[in-house]
């Protein structure tokens, strides 16, 4: 199992879940008003600021892990107390199904949660496999490539990879996320067109809820090159003017 200390800030509303979850499957589960009811907020950083949500009494936190072979959740209250525990299989499939079992799995970890407790939650902490991740087009949503897991090495990556970046770099590595991108570059995989966008596991399902693609954090965004180093925080300029460039998150926060 790769690094699971993966975090991703998710902000949203009852106007944002009601329009991320599709009508058909708000329909085939029959949860529509527990969806509609979940009320989601998250201190996040953006450009250099943080915005501070306020926490009221009776606030809860839910802290959601997605693993190889599924997902859990744990919501718990202001003092650290357990107040719901659920887990969620990922089921049967190829490949090909794996973002239709995670987005299946994040659902059904919300509405596991009683309605009482969801409208309480304040804050969610996502987090997955180190560089699980695929392609997506940023504006329609749809997927673009299947995922690769943590453990899939691109080997046929790795000279061009090792060629632009420092020796002993965390990217030199076949499992690297800048291996599979580039990877997916070689293979004519990336479109010219469009708006494809690299999403790590954690970052595809915050979008899930708030919409917002792009979005990435430290900790996700090492093994894609991203130097976190105060003053710096940003992707190296050896990656800026590479053809699989566009394809980089557009905005990388720190996590928390």
């Amino acid at each position: 199992m790769g690094d699971i200390s993966l975090r991703a800030s998710i902000v949203g509303s009852r106007r944002v879940l009601e329009k991320v979850v599709p009508s058909s499957l708000r329909a085939q589960s029959g949860r529509t008003q527990q969806l509609q009811n979940l009320i989601v907020h998250k201190r996040r950083r953006v450009a250099q600021s943080r915005v501070m949500i306020p926490v009221s009494a009776g606030s809860s936190f839910l802290g959601v892990d997605f693993g190889t072979s599924g997902a859990r959740a744990t919501l718990i209250d202001e003092a650290g107390n357990a107040l719901v525990e659920t887990r969620q299989q990922y089921g049967e499939g190829t490949v090909a199904d794996l973002t239709a079992n995670w987005k299946r799995a994040l659902y059904g970890l919300v509405t596991d949660i009683p309605e009482d407790l969801r409208a309480s939650i304040v804050s969610i902490a996502i987090d997955g496999t180190s560089s699980t991740c695929h392609l997506m087009d940023e504006v329609s949503g749809q997927d673009l490539t299947t995922p690769l897991m943590y453990n899939d090495a691109c080997t046929d990556a790795l000279p061009e990879v090792a060629s632009m970046a420092p020796a002993g770099h965390t990217v030199v590595a076949a499992t690297s996320t800048l291996c599979k991108l580039v990877h997916w570059q070689q293979n004519g995989q990336i479109p010219t067109s469009g708006a494809p966008r690299l999403v790590h596991q954690a970052d595809w399902l915050g979008y899930l809820l708030h919409q917002q693609c792009g979005v990435s954090d430290y900790n996700n965004s090492l093994k894609l090159g991203f130097d976190p180093a105060p003053g710096v925080e940003a992707f190296p300029d050896w990656m800026q003017d590479k053809a699989f460039s566009a394809a980089l998150p557009a905005r990388v926060v720190a996590p928390g």
